[in-house]
């Protein structure tokens, strides 16, 4: 039953296309997925740049690191319905997520909360914390974690 409903899998193509441990079944696609073989090609090309070019690796070479950003936002505006001139692809959710709230982040009068539910990320929450610490306000709770049903989420999410 397996090999049938295997043999009918249109994506099953794509395993070559990684490099699969033997004897394991692969579930965290969450952080860091398995590394295919074209990104393997593609980061050993840019190694190569940094390699031969050094500094110059920013703005010349076969991926320039300076623009790749707007070029793979241009690649990846199709798939999340967006126009090219509208995606950017940067860091981490929890690598930006810290450095907006350092920017950003002002706690002042009585809107000085920072809520996050249940299933944030854990890193994510680390940033949220840290940001704590690193504030004025030791002292205070400034960051809080919600379930999403709590009273708390209705009156100020």
């Amino acid at each position: 039953m397996i090999q049938q409903k295997n043999a009918q899998d249109e994506l099953v193509v794509f395993r070559e296309e990684f490099h699969l441990k033997q004897d394991a079944i692969y579930m965290d696609g969450n952080s860091l997925g398995l590394l295919s073989k074209p990104a393997e090609t593609t980061l050993m090309e840019v190694i190569t740049d940094w390699k031969e070019k050094g500094i110059d690796g920013w703005t010349q070479g076969k991926h320039p690191w300076f623009s790749l950003s707007e070029k793979l936002g241009e690649m990846m505006a199709p798939l999340v319905g967006g126009f090219p001139e509208e995606v950017i692809v940067t860091g981490s959710t929890t690598v930006n997520l810290h450095q907006l709230i350092s920017t950003f982040y002002e706690p002042s009068g009585t809107r000085t909360k920072i809520l996050a539910d249940e299933l944030t990320f854990p890193s994510d929450i680390y940033a949220l914390q840290s940001q704590q610490r690193l504030s004025n306000h030791h002292d205070e709770m400034l960051f809080i974690v919600i379930h999403q049903a709590s009273e708390l989420w209705m009156k100020h999410g």
